[in-house]
């Protein structure tokens, strides 16, 4: 199915991306724009190789701040991408399990939330079921969210158009480590998980982040900001020499 906004979505992504298939000047990951006419799936899509020296932390925002938006805390000469992260209430309080830097912000568990994002000590990220994070107590940092648009193991993880769009943000592992963070234009949940499947086959798990007004996605290529302020971020930056990985850790 073609949506009316397709063209407009189309000409956006293309601005926004430059070209379709792109690697950053930092060498650290690829940009592409994916397009799946049938499931009316526009996305950008940025692949970063398990090998890459990028470490993940999260950027908590305890209070709401007016205007507030990624680019308040995007430094190009530090960082290769910057991320919405989870949900958050009208009190601007997280949704379900948060945890930053081994400090619990709320220790419950959300049962409409179906997946969690841990980050090592060491900076690597990493998808769980709610069974992986039972089984796990050494990450310091745990959001949920969800819900998973890929069960793991390749599998559909949404079984029901609602036919509500909005525009998604996604994190994703492949079979083969990789890490994609993609940002869509206003799509249903049940389109993105098939346009996902059918475009990217290698993904082995994908995990819905917030969306809509919520959605923000900055590397060196691409600046799209979030028109609301939204609770935390998620920050990928890399090391120049081992020494600096060292001294991070």
């Amino acid at each position: 199915m073609v949506f009316g906004m397709k063209n407009f979505w189309i000409a956006y992504f293309g601005i926004i991306s430059a070209l379709p298939l792109s690697a950053s000047e930092k060498a650290h990951y690829q940009q592409r724009v994916i397009i799946n006419q049938q499931w009316g799936l526009v996305a950008t899509v940025v692949k970063i190789d398990k090998r890459a020296p990028i470490r993940f932390k999260l950027k908590d925002i305890a209070k709401r701040i007016q205007n507030d938006s990624a680019l308040s805390y995007w430094d190009k000469n530090r960082h290769d991408i910057i991320v919405n992260g989870g949900y958050f209430d009208q009190q601007f309080a997280p949704v379900g399990y948060y945890k930053v830097n081994s400090k619990v912000v709320n220790p419950h568990l959300s049962k409409n939330l179906s997946g969690l994002i841990g980050i090592s000590r060491h900076g690597k990220l990493s998808l769980l079921t709610q069974k992986d994070f039972s089984q796990t107590t050494d990450l310091p940092t745990v959001i949920q969210s969800g819900p998973f648009l890929i069960d793991p193991d390749g599998k559909p993880g949404i079984h029901k158009n609602n036919y509500k769009r909005y525009q998604r943000t996604v994190i994703a592992k492949t079979y083969s480590g990789d890490t994609l963070i993609i940002s869509t234009a206003p799509i249903s949940l049940y389109n993105l998980s098939k346009g996902l499947m059918a475009e990217i086959p290698d993904v082995e798990r994908a995990l819905n982040l917030d969306g809509g007004p919520s959605s923000a996605l900055i590397t060196d290529k691409i600046t799209l900001q979030n028109r609301m302020p939204v609770r935390s971020y998620l920050i990928g930056y890399s090391f120049k020499t081992k020494a600096e990985a060292s001294l991070s850790d």
